[in-house]
């Protein structure tokens, strides 16, 4: 699996749109996509600028999972800071498959157009899920979003 920024992150999170990602007061979502989507550093800076979102049914909802035990740390080896949080993950019931080829961790918003993207995990070829847990962790090394000093 790799990990890749959205490009706008960096400049929202110096005009300090994010706040403190860890805070209770914080919204993250983690929400999968099919292959249909093109992940875009540059031209995609916002939920509403997303195609692609895997339909809901089949254990997933619209606008994805609530990232839940945020935490946010620094890591000296690395001179890294990382947002982290519990795995993501969708209960696909009995009967039930749940397909994405990806997952886009975003700063949650009612107004898609101020829904920030944060990073989009590519899982480089379809992740199939049947009558079991879908589960997203976060990467070892970044978590779901990071900063490189």
């Amino acid at each position: 699996m790799a990990v890749y920024q959205y490009g706008h992150a960096a400049e929202y999170l110096l005009r300090g749109y994010f706040g403190d990602l860890a805070s209770a007061g914080v919204t993250v979502k983690f929400a999968l996509v099919t292959s249909s989507y093109t992940f875009d550093a540059d031209g995609h800076d916002a939920w509403a600028d997303i195609s692609g979102e895997v339909a809901a049914g089949n254990g997933y909802s619209s606008g994805g999972y609530t990232l839940t035990s945020k935490a946010v740390s620094y890591n000296t080896s690395v001179n890294r800071g990382i947002f982290t949080a519990a795995n993501a993950q969708w209960t696909v019931g009995s009967g039930q498959t749940l397909t994405a080829r990806g997952g886009i961790c975003y700063l949650y918003n009612a107004t898609p157009a101020n829904a920030y993207l944060l990073t989009y995990f590519d899982f480089e070829s379809d992740k199939v899920t049947s009558n079991d847990t879908f589960v997203v962790a976060p990467d070892s090394s970044y978590g779901y979003f990071y900063i490189q000093a």
